[in-house]
């Protein structure tokens, strides 16, 4: 019941708990941009932590804090409540269903979009930072200016991945690919690493089109089997 208090805080829920453990700033920044739920914190280790971007030293706060924590008794109710709520039989109407499918099919549509939008950033930032290793000293104002607005693009278009990793469970396929990718295009070197990391991007963007497509038939298949379901007509009192 403990943990299950805990796994079950929102964001906001959770910010508030984080809060109150002395975190630095930057720890607590990383955390609440990656917009971490009480799930998210309780299926972590130290290192999965860290690699977040919390310090050492927080993440065995985080850790430690966790292991003490004591929900009050509204929290633990709470806890347990939801709990039963989901061990009861969900009935799932085809409207249910269709409304699923579509959030499917658009998550999958604009994490496409943003796959398709990382790589001229990316190839931007490191064509800049060529430009300013050739240049003297005197004439690398506009290579600056050109990488340092190419770095708020791509730290853009990383924030939305971040955002849209909330739709997909952690550690599937999906979740998997967003934190490869956004580890991958900070590491961009070289042209042959903006090489790999391009094919990296198309496999997954190609992956990500046929989910597309394949959410899209759901949908479609939803929407027929309920035009087909007959018309339940309201009964005729013929007194």
């Amino acid at each position: 019941a403990t943990m299950a208090a805990l796994a079950d805080m929102d964001v906001d829920a959770l910010r508030e708990w984080l809060s109150g453990l002395s975190l630095s700033k930057e720890s607590l920044d990383a955390l609440n941009d990656m917009k971490v739920i009480g799930e998210d914190i309780v299926d972590s280790s130290a290192d999965d932590l860290i690699e977040d971007g919390v310090s050492a030293e927080d993440a065995k706060k985080i850790i430690t804090a966790m292991k003490e924590y004591k929900p009050a008794a509204k929290e633990e109710a709470k806890a347990e409540e939801k709990k039963s709520e989901k061990k009861k039989v969900e009935v799932v109407t085809p409207a249910i269903r269709l409304e699923k499918a579509m959030k499917k099919y658009l998550d999958l549509k604009k994490l496409k979009k943003i796959l398709s939008s990382i790589m001229m950033p990316v190839g931007m930032i490191l064509e800049a930072k060529e430009e300013l290793q050739k240049l003297p000293e005197g004439k690398k104002k506009g290579a600056q200016k050109k990488f340092t607005r190419f770095v708020k693009q791509r730290d853009t278009v990383l924030k939305q991945l971040r955002d849209i990793r909330e739709s997909y469970p952690k550690g599937s396929e999906n979740w998997i690919m967003i934190a490869e990718v956004h580890e991958g295009s900070m590491q961009i070197v070289s042209k042959t690493t903006n090489f790999e990391f391009g094919k990296m991007v198309s496999t997954h963007t190609r992956r990500v089109f046929r989910e597309m497509g394949e959410a899209f038939n759901e949908v479609k298949a939803i929407k027929k089997e309920m035009k087909a379901a007959p018309v339940k007509k309201p009964a005729v009192d013929s007194s």
